[in-house]
């Protein structure tokens, strides 16, 4: 167990000061939430409610079980391993659960299809270049989820999102989107569209005003920076406002009227 989790005493220090938590065997965990952990040596079932931090070791992730996990908050924070692998929590909260490891190079096989909270989730992570696509059809809090994610280039972006119909009621966002690629200057424009053609159709809903044709059809605004927003073409844009979403950036806004 020592060698797939190993925290430094600054470690496990702050985190004693910062949260309620236990230290056995080199894990901090908050609270009671490991059920079994002994002689450094653990079951390969952890149970929901795990809370783990400044894990090290990529191994982690084949070399326990994680798809009991229904509540990912905080979990990887401040970590510092650089590849996420096939990690099959089934979390309806990933608000901080990558917050700052900037050692973070690529992400693969999220399983985000239970995902309602994703405040923050990769904030910082400012070596992250490569993520796959991701589901987002549950969303609700999407802001601030890759602020500050510099390198990162390649995304296959986010499945349906927009879709959920989030807890914000009539003639407000479906979903939180707000500074959720700001500081991402590296995307490419490959990714760009990636993102656009993933996005939820907010055509093919109503934000609850209209019960009858013509609804007043819900809408959306996504933001990237300027650099980016400037390697897409008005035909790239166009796949977003033509799902009702207006795309932004630092200095210029694309409406649907436009096209």
């Amino acid at each position: 167990m020592l060698d797939i989790l190993q925290n430094t005493k600054t470690d496990i220090k702050l985190a004693i000061h910062n949260q309620n938590v236990d230290v056995e065997g080199g894990l901090v965990t908050y609270g009671d939430a490991i059920r079994k952990i002994k002689n450094y040596e653990t079951t390969n079932v952890l149970p929901a409610g795990t809370k783990m931090a400044y894990s090290r070791s990529d191994e982690i992730f084949t070399q326990l079980d994680f798809s009991n996990i229904t509540d990912c908050e905080y979990m990887f924070y401040l970590s510092s391993f650089q590849n996420v692998k096939n990690f099959n929590a089934k979390s309806r909260s990933w608000n901080w659960a990558f917050y700052k490891n900037t050692n973070l190079l690529t992400v693969n096989g999220l399983n985000t299809g239970t995902a309602e909270m994703a405040w923050q989730t990769f904030y910082g992570c400012s070596a992250l270049t490569s993520i796959d696509v991701i589901d987002g059809s549950n969303l609700i809090d999407a802001g601030a989820m890759f602020y500050g994610c510099s390198s990162l280039t390649d995304f296959g972006g986010i499945k349906n999102l927009g879709k959920c119909g989030g807890l914000y009621g009539v003639n407000y966002p479906r979903v939180n989107v707000g500074y959720m690629f700001n500081q991402c200057n590296a995307l490419t424009r490959e990714s760009v569209v990636n993102i656009f053609n993933n996005l939820y159709d907010l055509k093919l809903v109503s934000d609850g005003i209209g019960t009858a044709p013509p609804y007043d059809f819900a809408s959306e605004t996504i933001y990237f920076p300027t650099v980016v927003l400037e390697r897409l073409t008005d035909e790239d844009i166009a796949i977003a406002i033509a799902k009702n979403w207006y795309v932004a950036g630092s200095n210029s806004t694309y409406e649907s009227n436009k096209f």
